[in-house]
């Protein structure tokens, strides 16, 4: 008895190991519920918005469609967050795009000069039956000085549906 038990835990031990292991996959196309959307209420909002994501074991294309333009960013998928850990060498090799796994969140972060440094990092979460996608996205703006009061960064929630 005690060895069927013990054949039992360890299949229950490796079926949820396994689970636990497998990460979202993201790849599809996605419509924003400007209803439930924080940016579909900001002043400049221009929409429909529509993400296209494509999604590899190193990958992550994400082309986002907002009325009639569209633009296109491309994510390494590394093993932790390392772009403020980047050597003088890998940022003279450009701003880093790159994601990392957070549990089941895949995190996407971003560095670009325009003319300031901003930091952008976007938390992609799927639901249970992945139908439903949210992106709680901060944009931090280093701009090299600081006034007593104010804050040099905004987040923001947003919530799309996957097409069939």
């Amino acid at each position: 008895m005690a060895r069927v038990l013990t054949v039992l835990l360890a299949g229950l031990a490796i079926t949820f190991a396994a689970r636990a292991q497998s990460k979202p996959d993201f790849s599809g196309t996605w419509t924003m519920d400007e209803a439930r959307s924080e940016s579909a209420h900001y002043p400049d909002f221009v929409g429909p918005v529509t993400v296209v994501i494509t999604q590899t074991a190193t990958d992550l294309q994400v082309e986002t469609r907002r009325g009639g333009n569209s633009s296109s960013v491309s994510y390494r998928i590394v093993d932790g967050p390392r772009i403020q850990t980047a050597t003088p060498a890998e940022a003279s090799l450009g701003p880093p795009f790159e994601s990392y796994w957070n549990g089941s969140s895949l995190v996407s972060e971003t560095v670009r000069d325009v003319p300031y440094t901003v930091r952008s990092k976007e938390v992609r979460t799927l639901s249970d039956d992945g139908r439903e996608m949210t992106v709680k996205t901060t944009v931090i703006v280093e701009h090299g000085y600081t006034l007593r009061g104010t804050q040099n960064y905004g987040t923001g929630m947003d919530h799309y549906t996957k097409r069939p």
